[in-house]
């Protein structure tokens, strides 16, 4: 499940909250895991080639992003439970969704609102 209808809403007016960025970690792990395991299966295989480089660069481009998030989270909560939220969380937000909240936080352009589920 992806981002609700008021979270999209609340995206909307560039507020965030706590159980979204959970959500977008979760979407950064999943990535930075998929792409970490391509490259080891086919990074000897694909060395030389445009495809061999991407994987890594995907996952470092995930990487990036779920540190973005991480550093706005790191202000206000304890990572230790960061971290165990993401890691029980069954559900993820769309990349859409994650690059548009790391866009907001790359602008400053957002308020990390309370979230009803806390």
């Amino acid at each position: 499940m992806a981002l609700n209808k008021e979270e999209k809403a609340l995206l909307k007016e560039k507020k965030l909250t706590y159980h979204m960025m959970i959500l977008c970690l979760v979407t950064c792990e999943e990535l930075i895991n998929k792409n970490a395991y391509l490259s080891r299966k086919w990074g000897n295989y694909l060395k030389n080639s445009v495809e061999g480089n991407s994987y890594e660069y995907y996952k470092q481009e995930w990487m990036d992003y779920r540190e973005k998030i991480r550093s706005v989270l790191k202000e206000k909560y304890q990572m230790r439970n960061v971290i165990r939220d993401v890691k029980g969380c069954k559900d993820k937000a769309s990349q859409e969704d994650v690059k548009r909240i790391v866009t907001l936080i790359d602008d400053g352009e957002y308020v990390l609102v309370s979230d009803s589920r806390q």
